[in-house]
C-alpha cells in the first residue's frame, strides 16, 4: 500500500491497472462459447472487454464494485463473476433480463495468473468483506 491519497474520479479513472487476455467461457449461443477476448481492469472499477487488443471500443463492461468473485471449482486457471442486477443502474440495467449476470473466465496462462487477476478484481469490489489472506 503506497500512501497516496485517493484520486479524484477524472482522467485517472480511465488508467489501466491490469490488462490481459483471458477466456470467456459460456455465452447463451454455441458459436460463443470459449472465444478469448482482451481484458482491461481500469481504476474506476470496471472490467472492459474486446475482441481484440486493437479494438477501439469495448464488447462490453462489467462493473466490479458490486461484483463477486470466486475461484472456479473445477479448474485451477478459471474464476467467476456474479454481478447483482440491482447495483446495476442506468444503461447496464437496460440489457439484463435476469437478477443475476454470470461470467466465466479462465486464464491460458496458469493459475498464479487466474489468482492475479481475482486479486486484482476483488481489490475493486466493495462486495461483502474482501480479505485478500483467507481467499487465496
Amino acid at each position: 500500500g503506497g500512501g497516496k491519497a485517493s484520486e479524484p474520479e477524472s482522467g485517472q479513472s480511465l488508467e489501466v491497472l491490469k490488462e490481459g487476455p483471458l477466456m470467456k467461457k459460456g455465452g447463451m449461443l454455441k458459436a460463443n462459447a470459449n472465444k478469448q477476448r482482451h481484458f482491461v481492469v481500469t481504476r474506476a472499477g470496471f472490467l472492459h472487454y474486446f475482441d481484440s487488443k486493437f479494438d477501439p471500443q469495448p464488447k462490453g463492461s462489467i462493473c466490479l464494485h458490486y461484483a463477486k468473485v470466486t475461484l472456479a471449482d473445477d479448474d485451477a486457471c478459471a474464476f467467476n463473476i456474479d454481478v447483482e442486477e440491482s447495483a446495476q443502474g442506468g444503461f447496464f440495467a437496460l440489457r439484463q433480463k435476469m437478477a443475476k449476470t454470470k461470467f466465466v473466465l479462465r486464464s491460458n496462462l496458469g493459475s498464479m495468473e487466474r489468482d492475479a487477476w481475482v486479486k486484482m478484481l476483488r481489490s475493486c469490489s466493495n462486495f461483502g468483506d474482501a480479505s485478500p489472506a483467507a481467499a487465496l
